[in-house]
């Protein structure tokens, strides 16, 4: 175990005392354009780029991503109909490449397809047209998706919407922005039917923000534990106009505030995590794009006693097949956020409750996605408990060190 990086980390925190903060992922590299999906110019056959989701499937390799795109203009050759329209293709972040497929040809209509997201499994595609929600199902990754079906069961006048598909607990759920917060709701998807309550998950953490566009950031057990999305600050009024801002969300409770990850004056929304990759698009001249940006993410748990506890973390792993390693530190709460030179990020647990040494764990992965799975204590003390926890990750090979985000280990 290598411990000589937390020594100086723990040394540096507890020289300051006051305030609690939550911080989101360690950012190695603040966002640029991604011109290996940007627009016709380049790979794209289309005049700009809406939306960018990114889903690890069962066929793609080794940092490989299956992605799904909203792409305006796109061209009749690849299934444009009218307006913006989907299409998909397999992502090398690593190489720099996209190629584009014709999974997506029957999703598109005479409607702006808008915010398409798969499932985990790849086997579900969901969109927004103006006239509502619209659900797409195929046999087999690889294959095509047949013709979308609407939605059922959502509230009537909904607007920004921008859903996204992911479980909680072994039920799938749909998640989605009523303009005042994003939600969560059952969907059945052989019926295409939304029931049940829809449940909170986060509230807007800038003033009169609208939050929006919630991506699905699963754990090791498959649930969606974590959100990446947006807030919007300004009203928009037309192409270039407005202030939106991806945000980090570090799990499904109301009561977490989301930590903005780019903070600017223009429209950012409307991404998706591949591993330590972290897009999104940006709606700036000569035409609205995705950007690319690195980071060092990890999600929590919630488990009751006896259960299983699964940690997992993100981060770029140019190294492989050597491993990344992550350094999983436990706390009772926050503290305040602290810089190091040498490390991306902040520490943000509080020094006076942390808990002895960092537990290591690793990937050799070129997907960057390391998990620590542990069986929670029979202690009726713990019960009802919450411990803050956050991740270092180094990279031992290039001599790269990020803080991840912090969050939480919640005890039923």
């Amino acid at each position: 175990m290598r411990t000589s990086l937390i020594a100086p980390v723990l040394a540096a925190a507890l020289l300051v005392t006051a305030g609690q903060t939550q911080t989101g992922p360690g950012i190695s590299v603040q966002g640029i354009p991604a011109w290996i999906i940007y627009t016709a110019f380049n790979v794209v056959p289309g005049t700009d780029i809406r939306n960018v989701k990114h889903v690890k499937l069962s066929n793609n390799p080794d940092g490989v991503w299956t992605t799904a795109l909203n792409v305006g203009g796109l061209a009749a050759s690849s299934g444009g109909v009218a307006g913006v329209g989907v299409l998909m293709g397999i992502f090398d972040p690593y190489n720099g490449t996209f190629i584009a497929n014709n999974e997506a040809a029957n999703l598109n209509s005479v409607e702006n397809d808008n915010y398409v997201s798969l499932s985990p499994d790849g086997l579900w595609a969901l969109l927004e047209r103006p006239s509502g929600l619209y659900l797409a199902s195929r046999a087999a990754v690889g294959m095509q998706f047949g013709t979308p079906v609407s939605v059922s069961g959502l509230s009537a006048g909904l607007i920004a919407l921008e859903p996204s598909l992911g479980p909680v607990g072994g039920q799938m759920k749909v998640f989605y922005s009523d303009a005042s917060n994003i939600l969560m709701q059952d969907i059945d998807l052989p019926s295409a039917t939304v029931s049940g309550n829809a449940v909170i998950v986060s509230n807007p953490v800038q003033l009169g923000a609208v939050p929006t566009a919630p991506s699905v950031v699963l754990g090791a057990d498959g649930d969606v534990e974590a959100l990446w999305a947006s807030e919007w600050l300004l009203p928009r009024q037309g192409p270039n106009t407005g202030d939106s801002d991806p945000v980090w969300i570090s799990d499904l409770d109301p009561s977490t505030p989301a930590v903005v990850h780019i903070q600017r004056n223009d429209w950012q929304c409307c991404g998706s995590v591949a591993g330590g990759f972290i897009y999104y698009t940006h709606e700036i001249p000569p035409a609205w794009h995705t950007m690319h940006s690195e980071g060092a993410w990890l999600v929590g748990d919630t488990e009751p006693l006896l259960g299983t506890v699964d940690i997992t973390t993100g981060a770029p792993n140019y190294s492989a097949p050597n491993p990344i390693v992550s350094y999983l530190m436990i706390s009772g709460g926050e503290g305040p956020r602290v810089p190091l030179s040498i490390i991306k990020g902040f520490f943000a647990l509080d020094a006076g409750t942390l808990a002895g040494l960092a537990i290591p764990f690793q990937t050799t992965s070129k997907d960057g996605i390391a998990s620590l799975s542990f069986t929670m204590n029979n202690d009726p003390a713990l019960m009802g408990q919450s411990f803050a926890i956050q991740a270092l990750i180094a990279d031992f090979t290039r001599l790269t060190y990020a803080f991840t985000n912090t969050s939480w280990l919640h005890i039923l």
